[in-house]
């Protein structure tokens, strides 16, 4: 979502007139990022986050910034008889404020 967020960001920047159709540079990299969405699809995500007695968890948390956005995402690692499971539990971004 970051990229998406990054463009929307660039496009109120510019000021543009919003009843003309935006600039080509704009509508190319918004169409990369969409055409980028078609593996949606094969994304499964299990809202059920512990299921059955496991032997350990942990909660495992990764965070990443840069100039322009930063972004953490949540994962839960358990184990039951030698064997990993995995689970998604949050992620978010956010996009930094431009300076003025």
């Amino acid at each position: 979502m970051v990229p998406a967020k990054l463009i929307l960001q660039e496009a109120w920047a510019t000021e543009a007139n919003w009843d003309l159709p935006s600039p080509d540079e704009l509508k190319s990299r918004f169409s990369t990022w969409y055409h980028g969405l078609s593996c949606i699809s094969q994304l499964k995500f299990e809202w059920r986050i512990g299921h059955g007695k496991r032997d350990s968890w942990s909660l495992h948390i990764f965070c990443d910034a840069s100039k322009n956005a930063y972004a953490t995402v949540i994962f839960l690692r358990s184990e039951s008889s030698g064997q990993a499971y995995v689970k998604f539990v949050a992620a978010k971004s956010r996009i930094s404020p431009l300076k003025n």
